[in-house]
C-alpha cells in the first residue's frame, strides 16, 4: 500500500496535520481509506482518538482482505470465520520505507 507522505488535508472532518496526538497519522488513515480498509463514520468523521473495537479490527481485516466490503451485510460467521483466516496467514510486516510497507505471509494469498 503506497502512502502519501506529503498530504496535509484529510477528506474525514476530525483529522488534521496539526492535531497533536494523531496528526501524523493523516497520510495512513488516508492511504487505508483510499484502499477500502477504512471508511470512516457516516457523520463524515473518522474519529482517530477513538480505540479500536473488536469489531473494528474484524471490519478493517476483512476489507483489506478483499472477501466483502464494509456495505455488504454480514453475520457474524462469516465475519469470524474471515478475520481468523486473515490474522493467522500474516507472518510479519515491516515498513521499508516512509512510502511502503511490507507484508508477509505464511501462507499463498488466494486470489478467488
Amino acid at each position: 500500500m503506497k502512502v502519501d507522505t506529503s498530504l496535509t488535508q484529510s477528506s474525514f472532518s476530525d483529522v488534521s496535520k496539526d492535531d497533536p496526538a494523531n496528526g501524523y497519522a493523516l497520510p495512513y488513515i488516508e492511504a487505508a481509506k483510499e484502499n477500502n480498509i477504512v471508511s470512516g463514520y457516516e457523520d463524515g468523521t473518522y474519529r482517530p482518538a477513538n480505540a479500536l473495537t473488536k469489531i473494528d479490527r474484524g471490519i478493517m481485516a476483512n476489507d483489506s482482505d478483499g472477501r466483502f466490503n464494509s456495505t455488504e451485510q454480514v453475520n457474524r460467521y462469516m465475519l469470524v470465520l474471515s478475520t481468523y483466516n486473515v490474522m493467522v496467514s500474516v507472518s510479519s510486516v515491516k515498513a521499508i520505507d516512509a512510502n511502503k510497507v511490507e507484508v508477509k505471509f505464511t501462507n499463498a494469498v488466494r486470489t478467488e
